[in-house]
């Protein structure tokens, strides 16, 4: 009899709840008698995300068909309100008040399941009024053809870290590309000046709410501002983001003043937004473990690459020919100390934190995920990059991954532009090769720190598919330092000797390889006479005579 009760107690308590005022989430059957089809492609996607799906031989699947407006609309009739739809997961997250009709809703034939997400929304505005007195009136030509270092102000310590400043002043600044930041909402991005550029040269091509916060983008969400200015702030001798040429979508989908599980249904609805308008990189400074509503937590054993939902839609974003980025998250100086959802998605390129001088913060999550992948992939500096404050003025301040991620996100982003045949999987690969600890990777540094002038050499030279070892010195002839220039395709001890025409010895040195291109300079070089000399490199077993002049 006691059991009896307490199975009665909890059947009512459990119907209670499922019918209190909030947000659910009601999931479907089917997509029986759509009106669209995979033939007609054209209706539901983009032409620039149907060229993209063809380039990288992407099929188009009912994953693709929108969710069917009928059913949306039957519930509708009950007293609901929209929030916003998943054609990934067949579902729609709308208002119920106490008015909804549940019984009523879970009859439907097509209705899968009811879930409470959230309560009703609660918005929280940020007033910090805007200041006006930085300037952009450097054309893009002259910081080209005028280069110089002072160009970048302060923003030359998150792009120099990772050699991306070449990449730039090639040419490839993000030009053709699209980055869609999905973030809390984007405080005076409309008026700040850093973003003027953008809004002249109308790259800023859309932007929406997909929290039903139903306050103005701009007018709350400074983390959105700051991560949006790491990768599109134009403000000549004080900051350049890492792709400020690209275009950009915004994406409200974070909600800054509580934390429900809504926010992984907001984030798969603007993801699917931005692949529809085909979108080419995605970049998120938000993670997932614990919510305000304990019962929604999940457990590190979930953080598996597979589990939560916005884990889930990241690896399906991934399948479309997007290329993705995500925090690895600000916790590992604290109880929980690993990644998040959805950084641990093998899918994405998950971003650490490091310190200008390369150590790991000790905020900076670890990894691994409860998967096989190992997390984070790399580092980027995420303590005290140039950023831009919420009074619009640009400062060295603030840390943390969230910062970090969009700063890699954009350099990234550049260089896909020079390699745009390339697939997703393949910049993802030349980025991790790149890196500083690429032999020696680890739960903390990951692969370390990514340096885009190897990515863009490992590109060139399709050494992603190859396995072959290669030495060459250069400038060939020299007059000051000589550098050498070592492939290898697996970690290996390398020797580097230097002989006159005598055969004496000038020059003896060794390292390990940490990653699959090194370059190690000659200093010494500099002060010989001038003459012919012999270097010779031995690694993995083979060794390479290079003969080079001195004038």
């Amino acid at each position: 009899m006691r059991y009896t009760v307490i199975l009665f107690f909890c059947c009512v308590y459990t119907f209670v709840v499922a019918q209190s005022p909030g947000r659910y989430r009601i999931s479907f059957t089917d997509k029986n008698n759509s009106v669209y089809s995979i033939q007609r492609p054209q209706e539901f996607l983009s032409q620039k995300a149907i060229e993209r799906r063809q380039k990288f031989a992407i099929e188009i699947t009912m994953e693709d068909i929108p969710v069917n407006s009928w059913y949306i609309d039957s519930v509708l009739h009950y007293n609901t309100k929209l929030c916003n739809i998943s054609k990934w997961f067949n579902s729609a997250v709308f208002v119920c008040d106490s008015t909804t009709n549940f019984a009523a809703i879970k009859a439907l034939p097509f209705v899968k399941s009811i879930e409470k997400v959230a309560p009703f929304h609660k918005a929280q505005p940020d007033a910090t009024p805007l200041k006006t007195e930085n300037k952009n009136d450097i054309s893009y030509l002259e910081f080209y053809t005028n280069y110089k270092e002072e160009l970048y102000g302060n923003s030359i310590r998150q792009i120099g870290l990772m050699n991306g400043v070449k990449l730039h002043t090639d040419g490839f600044m993000g030009q053709g590309m699209t980055i869609a930041v999905l973030d809390a909402g984007f405080l005076h991005v409309d008026s700040a000046t850093a973003f003027s550029q953008a809004w002249k040269e109308n790259r800023i091509l859309a932007y929406r709410d997909f929290s039903g916060a139903g306050v103005d983008v701009w007018k709350e969400g400074y983390h959105g501002m700051a991560v949006l200015s790491l990768i599109a702030a134009y403000l000549p001798k004080l900051m350049i983001g890492t792709a400020p040429r690209a275009n950009y979508v915004l994406c409200r989908t974070e909600e800054g003043a509580t934390e429900y599980r809504v926010e992984e249904d907001n984030w798969v609805a603007a993801a699917e937004f931005a692949d529809s308008i085909g979108v080419d990189v995605i970049s998120t400074s938000l993670g997932y473990s614990e919510f305000d509503d304990s019962t929604q937590n999940y457990t590190y054993k979930q953080m598996d690459g597979k589990t939560t939902r916005i884990t889930v839609a990241s690896n399906i974003a991934a399948s479309k020919g997007m290329l993705l980025f995500n925090s690895a998250g600000n916790s590992g100086d604290k109880p929980w100390k690993y990644i998040t959802a959805p950084a641990d998605s093998d899918s994405i390129i998950t971003v650490g934190a490091c310190y200008l001088n390369g150590k790991v913060t000790s905020f900076s999550s670890r990894g691994p995920s409860n998967g096989s992948t190992l997390k984070p992939d790399v580092i980027a500096l995420g303590f005290y990059p140039a950023i831009l404050k919420s009074n619009g003025l640009v400062q060295v301040s603030g840390m943390g991954t969230s910062f970090s991620n969009p700063i890699l996100a954009g350099m990234a982003t550049c260089l896909w532009q020079e390699f745009p045949n390339l697939p997703p999987r393949t910049i993802k690969q030349a980025i991790i090769a790149s890196s500083n600890k690429y032999f020696t990777p680890d739960t903390i540094y990951g692969h370390g720190i990514p340096d885009f002038e190897n990515a863009r050499f490992i590109l060139r030279m399709g050494m992603l598919q190859k396995t072959f070892d290669k030495a060459e010195v250069y400038p060939n002839p020299f007059r000051q330092i000589l550098t050498v220039r070592i492939y290898s395709s697996k970690s290996s001890f390398v020797s580097i000797q230097m002989f006159d025409v005598q055969g004496k010895e000038l020059l003896n040195k060794r390292f390990e390889m940490s990653s699959l291109l090194h370059e190690i300079e000659i200093p010494e070089a500099a002060s010989l006479p001038s003459g012919m000399y012999t270097v010779f490199v031995n690694f993995d077993k083979e060794q390479q005579i290079i003969k080079v002049l001195k004038k």
